[in-house]
């Protein structure tokens, strides 16, 4: 069954960082590749992780002809036990119809998005795609409707592959509802948790890869949780992180996110992923589509 909804602009078709070549913290999960299973079938997607250098908060970074420009904001460090409070939110019930709404046109032709009504979709990771060893089954702790959740458990290994579309050109952000066995990323929270996988490599539409950790995020979360977070490009050691806005033009596009750590199904310490949702409005609370 498809959980895909869309809001707004009328219906459309429905921390503990392993890092590689980054380095790693000391509360690092163990598990570079070569510690999967050389017996299983594997498509180990990119060949090598991107270098932080290549993300500033000044730079957009242009992957070439068949990606998108990705921006990162200025850089924000997560102070424990914080949260971001969410803007107006748009009932989810609810659509609006496009020609309602007042908006320009983009040099391509297409309608550039209208600052109201703002446009959100869900996706469900059972309407994800994957690459070996990467995989999809049972959701655990307690996730309403119990819906089928992605992850894997091979290091540095595994791609996920969200499609959404988009019916405008503009600004989009990302969220994603995401396991965290132990809260918080060590040293960040102040205190020195269990080993954790709480962290995903991030691209869009084959664009360059950041680190995603949310464990910078978690501080304040109960242990075993599921919670939606906003997709930030993990800066440098600590939680030193970046917001990330994708420049898309209206149509098809891609987000794929790549395993980071050693994980483990019993326990679930795996950085297991359940649902996205992409907004033009940078306020959007994801919780007004799917409560977890």
């Amino acid at each position: 069954m498809r959980w895909a909804i869309t809001i707004g602009l009328g219906a459309v078709a429905a921390c503990n960082f392993n890092a590689g070549g980054l380095g790693s913290d000391t509360n690092s999960v163990p598990g570079p590749a070569s510690d999967s299973d050389s017996s299983s079938t594997t498509n180990p997607g990119p060949s090598s992780v991107t270098d932080t250098s290549l993300v500033d908060d000044s730079t957009t970074i242009e992957p070439g002809s068949t990606g998108p420009s990705l921006t990162t904001g200025s850089d924000t460090t997560t102070e424990p036990g914080t949260t971001t409070e969410p803007g107006t939110t748009t009932d989810a019930s609810t659509t609006t119809d496009a020609s309602t709404s007042e908006s320009s046109e983009s040099s391509s032709g297409t309608p550039l998005c209208p600052p109201v009504p703002a446009f959100a979709q869900l996706v469900m990771a059972e309407d994800a795609s994957v690459e070996l060893p990467a995989e999809i089954g049972p959701s655990w702790g307690g996730l309403t409707g119990d819906p089928m959740v992605a992850y894997s458990v091979v290091a540095s290994m595994g791609l996920i592959h969200f499609d959404v579309e988009v019916p405008c050109d503009g600004d989009y952000h990302v969220w994603g509802l995401v396991w965290d066995l132990y809260a918080g990323s060590g040293v960040s929270c102040g205190d020195m948790e269990e080993q954790n996988a709480d962290s995903l490599y991030i691209s869009a539409d084959a664009g360059p890869e950041v680190p995603w950790v949310w464990g910078c995020n978690s501080c304040d979360w109960p242990d075993q949780t599921w919670d939606w977070v906003r997709t930030q490009a993990w800066m440098a050691a600590g939680c030193s992180v970046s917001d990330i806005t994708y420049g898309w033009t209206a149509g098809t596009h891609t987000i794929t996110l790549r395993n980071d750590s050693l994980g483990t199904l019993t326990p679930p310490n795996v950085a297991a992923i359940a649902a996205v949702v992409v907004s033009t409005d940078p306020a959007f609370d994801p919780n007004t589509l799917y409560a977890p």
